[in-house]
């Protein structure tokens, strides 16, 4: 399925600062002269993307355990390379210190095979205002992420705010279970939704939702971007 982007390489918004935010400049990401950072760092927590179900019900449980360990170590690099190459924090960190607990944030890391990735950012502040930062990379989400394309930094009004908030009550998003036992296939797309907040950092993860809250809210947040896409999957 071929699903291209209209109008998203070069795009930033006039809220954005100008082209060198491009650049990722975090120390942790990019060493002194300009090259990656190898292996590139992990963003993601120790468990993150550990089934709770057992892949090979033949098997031993070692046998599934030890499975099971390796899945999710290979989802957190994937997902770790997609965040490094648009120089996003790591929200499970900074859920560990008690000043970043005074705001949300949400991140949507939007992962097609064959399209390149999509990463929408948002924080609602304690004192009522809140921001959206979206990058686009040049890498396709199935592959290797290649390097920003564009990013969009932007305040967002109270009715984007209202939206936001009245949906993540109404759905208990974050009150899903993180991913579910049957939750891959060939090709298609991960959404992956993380939280950091005063109640710790949370985390969803699914493969291809073809409706529901979580392709719903993936979508609001696409809309915030003002970008258009000519297909959604």
């Amino acid at each position: 399925m071929l699903c291209v982007p209209v109008g998203i390489f070069w795009f930033v918004s006039s809220d954005a600062a100008d082209q060198s935010q491009l650049f990722c400049r975090n120390p942790d990401y990019v060493s002194a002269d300009g090259s990656p950072v190898q292996p590139p760092p992990v963003l993601l927590p120790k468990d993150f993307g550990r089934s709770v179900c057992n892949p090979r019900p033949d098997q031993t449980q070692l046998e599934n355990e030890e499975i099971k360990d390796s899945l999710s170590q290979h989802t957190k690099e994937w997902y770790s390379r997609h965040l490094v190459a648009a120089c996003e924090p790591a929200l499970f960190d900074r859920s560990q210190v008690p000043v970043a607990a005074k705001e949300t944030v949400i991140r949507f890391l939007w992962l097609r095979t064959f399209d390149p990735t999509v990463i929408v950012r948002v924080h609602l502040k304690e004192d009522g205002t809140a921001m959206l930062v979206a990058t686009t990379l040049t890498g396709l989400g199935g592959y290797e992420p290649g390097i920003m394309a564009s990013r969009i930094e932007r305040s967002l009004s109270s009715g984007e705010q209202r939206q936001i908030r009245q949906f993540l009550e109404r759905s208990k998003l974050f009150e899903q279970e993180a991913i579910e036992c049957d939750c891959c296939g060939f090709d298609g797309s991960q959404w992956v939704f993380e939280k950091t907040d005063q109640d710790g950092y949370k985390y969803v993860d699914r493969w291809s939702p073809g409706s529901g809250d979580i392709h719903d809210f993936g979508i609001l947040l696409l809309e915030l971007t003002g970008w258009r896409f000519r297909e959604i999957y």
